[in-house]
C-alpha cells in the first residue's frame, strides 16, 4: 500500500456531519481520534495517556509519533486542526512518510487548512452540506406521510445537517416549516453581516425621501432590465440604504442586505461562530443557501482592494452570482465612490452608477409633513433650508429646531458637487447638478 493511500483529507461543512462521519469510521475499527483543539485522545490508552484525559501539547505530539508506527490501530483520525497547529504533525509525517502503519485521516472544514505540500500526498474527500436522503431521514419521524417528509427534505436543501436538525426541532414544536427555515437562515447569516429583508413596508412608489422624477427614472430602469446592477452614491444621511430596500421590495421577493464593513470584520477575526474557509467561498455559500432574488450591499467601498485584495475577490463572487441568474438585482451603496477600484464599477460590472439628488422643494416639504408639520410650517422650513439631507429634516422634527451652521450647508454643497463631477464623467453615470434654491412663499 502506498503512502498516499494512507493519507486522507475529509472536507466537511458541518460539525454534526463531522461527528457522524467519525462515528462511522470508528465502527468495526480500532481507530484513535485525536482532537488537537481540545488536546484529547479517545480510543487509545496506555501508561502515558488515560482515556479522554486532557494532555499537554508535547504529550499529544509524542502519542501521535508513537501511533504512526503502531500495528494495533488501523486509523488515526485528527480533528480540531488549524494551519499553524499542523506544522509539527506535517513534519512528523514527512520524516516518516514511508513508515506509516495506520491510515491518517484529517477532518477539516476547509481543504486549505492542510498545507499544500501535504495535501498533494492525500486522497481528498469532499462531502455535501447534506443530502436529500439524510434530510428525509431527519424529518421522517415527525411527518404524517412520506410525501410530507419528502417536501420538508426538499425545502431544506442547502442547509447543513445541524441546521436541518434545528429546523426539525422547531417543526416538532409546531412551528411552520417555512418560518423555521427562515429563522435558521437569519441566525446563520447575521454573523456574516447578512440580513434577510422580508416585508419591508416602504416601496419605491410611496417613498418620500427622493424626488418624483428620480423615482420615475429608477422605475423605468427597473422595467427595462431582467437582471440589473446599480451603485447608489450619496452623502451620509441621504437615505441610500433606505432607497435600496424600497427598490428591492418594489419587484423582488426574498432579498439580502449585506453590510460590507461588518462582513469584512466578521471574516477578518477568528471567532467561535466564524465559519471556516476562504471568505469568498463562505459568503457565496451563505448567499446560495438563501437563494435571494436581490442583494443590497451597504458600504460597498469596503469591498475595495484598499482593504485587502481578497475583498475584490469577494465582490467578483457576488457579481458571479448575478451573472449566473436569468433575473436578479444587485444594489451597492457608497459615500466614497472614488475609493472603489475602477474595475469594480466599470460598465459591465454595474449597469449604472447613480448619484442620489438632494431633495427638491416638494420632497423636502413632504418629508417634513410626514413628521407631523402642518402644510404652512413644512413649506416655510422647506423653503428656507434647501440643501439639507433627509436625516437632517428628521433631526429638525425630533428637536423642533434648526441647529445647523452655514459651514455645514457649504460642506454639503461642496461634497455633492465633488460626487457630481466624479459620476458625470463615467460612461454609465447618472447625476444631476445642484437644484437652484426655491424660496417659496417668502
Amino acid at each position: 500500500m502506498s503512502s498516499q493511500s494512507k493519507l486522507h483529507v475529509h472536507v466537511v461543512s458541518d460539525s454534526y456531519r463531522m461527528y457522524k462521519l467519525i462515528q462511522r469510521m470508528q465502527e468495526n475499527s480500532n481507530a484513535v481520534v485525536m482532537d488537537l483543539s481540545e488536546l484529547r485522545i479517545s480510543g487509545y490508552e496506555d501508561e502515558d495517556v488515560s482515556l479522554d484525559e486532557k494532555i499537554s501539547y508535547s504529550k499529544f505530539m509524542y502519542v501521535f509519533e508513537k501511533l504512526i508506527f503502531s500495528d494495533s490501530h488501523s486509523k488515526i483520525i485528527l480533528k480540531g486542526l488549524e494551519g499553524e497547529d499542523l506544522e509539527d504533525i506535517t513534519s512528523i509525517i514527512f520524516e516518516n512518510l514511508y513508515s506509516l502503519k495506520p491510515e491518517v485521516h484529517f477532518m477539516v472544514y476547509d481543504e486549505k487548512t492542510i498545507p499544500i505540500e501535504l495535501r498533494q500526498l492525500c486522497v481528498v474527500n469532499n462531502y455535501p452540506v447534506s443530502t436529500f436522503e439524510e434530510r428525509f431521514e431527519i424529518f421522517q419521524p415527525l411527518c404524517r406521510s412520506k410525501i410530507e417528509a419528502e417536501r420538508y427534505a426538499q425545502a431544506t436543501e442547502g442547509l447543513t445537517l445541524s441546521e436541518t436538525t434545528l429546523v426539525a426541532n422547531m417543526v416538532s414544536k409546531g412551528v411552520d416549516i417555512n418560518k423555521a427555515i427562515i429563522s435558521v437562515k437569519i441566525e446563520k447569516l447575521s454573523d456574516l453581516g447578512l440580513e434577510v429583508l422580508e416585508g419591508f413596508p416602504h416601496k419605491l412608489s410611496n417613498l418620500n425621501t427622493v424626488n418624483l422624477d428620480f423615482k420615475r427614472k429608477l422605475l423605468k430602469i427597473l422595467d427595462s432590465h431582467s437582471r440589473l446592477s446599480l451603485l447608489f452614491v450619496g452623502l451620509p444621511g441621504q437615505g441610500k440604504t433606505f432607497l435600496g430596500k424600497a427598490l428591492l421590495s418594489e419587484r423582488y421577493g426574498l432579498n439580502l442586505l449585506l453590510n460590507a464593513s461588518k462582513l469584512i470584520e466578521s471574516l477578518s477575526y477568528k471567532t467561535v461562530k466564524r465559519p471556516r474557509g476562504a471568505p469568498e467561498d463562505i459568503l457565496l455559500k451563505a448567499i446560495e443557501t438563501v437563494k435571494p432574488t436581490g442583494i443590497l450591499i451597504d458600504q460597498f467601498d469596503f469591498l475595495s482592494a484598499k482593504y485587502g485584495l481578497e475583498h475584490t475577490v469577494i465582490m467578483d463572487r457576488i457579481l458571479q452570482w448575478l451573472e449566473n441568474r436569468e433575473t436578479g438585482i444587485l444594489i451597492g451603496t457608497t459615500t466614497r465612490p472614488e475609493e472603489i477600484d475602477p474595475q469594480l464599477i466599470r460598465p459591465g460590472r454595474f449597469n449604472y452608477v447613480i448619484l442620489l439628488p438632494l431633495p427638491d422643494f416638494a420632497t423636502r416639504r413632504n418629508i417634513l409633513k410626514s413628521y407631523g408639520y402642518d402644510d404652512i410650517t413644512a413649506t416655510e422650513i422647506a423653503s428656507r433650508f434647501p440643501y439639507y439631507l433627509p436625516a437632517d429634516y428628521e433631526n429638525i422634527a425630533k428637536y423642533n429646531s434648526v441647529k445647523y451652521s452655514s459651514e455645514y450647508v457649504s460642506n454639503i454643497k461642496k461634497r455633492y458637487m465633488e460626487l457630481y463631477e466624479f459620476i458625470r464623467k463615467l460612461p454609465h453615470g447618472i447625476a444631476q447638478p445642484l437644484e437652484k434654491p426655491i424660496y417659496a412663499g417668502l
